[in-house]
């Protein structure tokens, strides 16, 4: 972005990417996922898991500690091409960051499993596990790419959670926990994209579990692969025609009209408003509820939409204020919150004290140019949502910092509008225990085969 400011760019980046364990798990389960998640393709998937956060009673327990040892130590390491190897060679030799992590311990640090490089083969090192990692470290921030795993104490799930989403990254995430209060706390609080329980962190499907995280794992639009918005963010939709279907407004976007009434708009832009706040509530409305398309049987694979976090929606002189009023309603149908960004006398409307009455989930800033720019470089914002072409020194600033312009126009149509207030989460959950359904036995699925 910086070599090119107004390059429109999706990306999905990296992980650092944890697997809580708590005192509720099956101890045995949780070993075999975590296995798998760290060392399949010895690690060098983004998804993969390098941090496991144990709860303390698990953390502490002796036996859980020798079983996690004997199942990495029992791994075969060896050639791609030998079939029974568990841990390959990884694609080149370990560079600054891998080999730092493969090779040297911090204060408290200590090896579980040390790992070993093959005197043959540079690329080619056994599995290492290192015990007692702390928060802040290297270990507990840095991305690596290769066969090793950082084990973590944690004094309760809370706290697991808090040390899951200290890392800069939010691709993938796992709990291993028998407890439906647990994993009901932890799809709350948890951040990240791809999120699984009771199973590895790896090994996602297409459509099954699209793939794509936040945070630092994620730039651009943030339509996840493999899911129903992908190829959408590559596209320019024009509109031509208004959109039929239609669905109850929400108070809060039944308020606007206090303002709606200031403003002079023809037949044909109220036409307009009202076809698209209804529509914007019929789609809101159905993203506001869980999707399983695959039904698969033993394992629930639910797609749904979160608010984007950190969006602020800048009023530029050219905007039309149909526009601006609209994108508003977006954002409130979905309870997203927002910032509201204007200088005064450069706006087509007329932003006044009853604009903060009426939208109390909203923060409402009149700034300058130049202290708008200087929060932009800064870093106060994800994502800036515009409804004319970014100035140059706008596209500048945001190259800098991380931040997602999106100039599109704005759309009547909710399924496609709503998109820039909404980010996307995959849950893959192995309700099954070995086979035993329980009491969803009797569920109507996919057949097996």
């Amino acid at each position: 972005m910086k070599m090119r400011p107004d390059l429109d760019l999706s990306a999905e980046t990296g992980g650092k990417n944890a697997m809580i364990i708590t005192a509720l798990s099956d101890r045995d389960l949780a070993i075999k996922e975590l296995i798998q998640s760290a060392f399949g393709h010895s690690g060098q998937k983004c998804s993969a898991a390098s941090l496991a956060i144990l709860e303390a009673e698990v953390y502490d327990d002796p036996h859980f500690r020798q079983q996690l040892k004997d199942a990495v130590m029992s791994l075969k390491v060896g050639s791609a091409w030998d079939l029974s190897s568990k841990v390959i060679p990884v694609i080149r030799e370990p560079g600054k960051d891998l080999l730092r992590g493969l090779t040297t311990l911090e204060d408290d640090e200590e090896w579980l499993v040390k790992p070993h490089p093959d005197h043959s083969n540079p690329n080619l090192w056994s599995p290492g596990v290192k015990w007692g990692v702390k928060e802040g470290s290297f270990m507990h921030h840095t991305e690596l790419f290769g066969p090793v795993l950082a084990v973590m104490r944690a004094k309760n799930l809370e706290h697991a959670i808090q040390i899951a989403n200290e890392t800069p990254y939010g691709l993938t995430s796992g709990l291993q926990s028998l407890d439906p209060r647990e994993q009901k706390f932890w799809l709350s609080k948890i951040e990240a994209g791809n999120l699984y329980i009771n199973r590895s962190v790896t090994g996602a499907i297409v459509r099954r579990q699209p793939f794509g995280g936040c945070k630092a794992s994620s730039f651009g639009h943030g339509a996840k692969a493999g899911g129903p918005n992908y190829v959408h963010q590559f596209a320019h939709p024009i509109e031509v025609s208004l959109p039929q279907e239609k669905a109850p407004v929400s108070a809060a976007v039944e308020n606007m009209t206090k303002i709606l009434e200031k403003i002079p708009l023809s037949t044909e832009e109220l036409g307009i408003w009202y076809a698209s706040i209804s529509n914007y509530a019929f789609w809101g409305h159905r993203f506001k509820h869980d999707h399983d398309p695959s039904r698969i049987l033993g394992q629930d694979n639910l797609f749904q939409y979160r608010c984007f976090m950190g969006i602020c929606l800048r009023i530029q002189p050219t905007d039309k204020p149909l526009d601006i009023l609209r994108a508003i309603a977006a954002a409130l149908t979905c309870e997203t919150p927002l910032q509201v960004s204007y200088t005064k006398g450069k706006t087509p409307l007329v932003v006044s004290d009853q604009w903060k009455h009426l939208m109390p989930l909203f923060r409402i800033v009149e700034e300058s140019e130049d202290h708008f720019l200087q929060r932009v470089q800064a870093g106060a914002f994800k994502r800036i949502r515009l409804f004319s072409p970014p100035t140059p020194a706008l596209q500048l600033a945001a190259s800098e910092s991380f931040c997602h312009l999106s100039s599109a126009p704005v759309l009547s149509n909710g399924r496609f509008e709503l998109l820039h207030y909404l980010r996307e989460v995959a849950i893959s959950f192995d309700y099954h225990r070995y086979g035993n359904l329980g009491v969803r036995e009797g569920e109507v699925r996919k057949p097996v085969l």
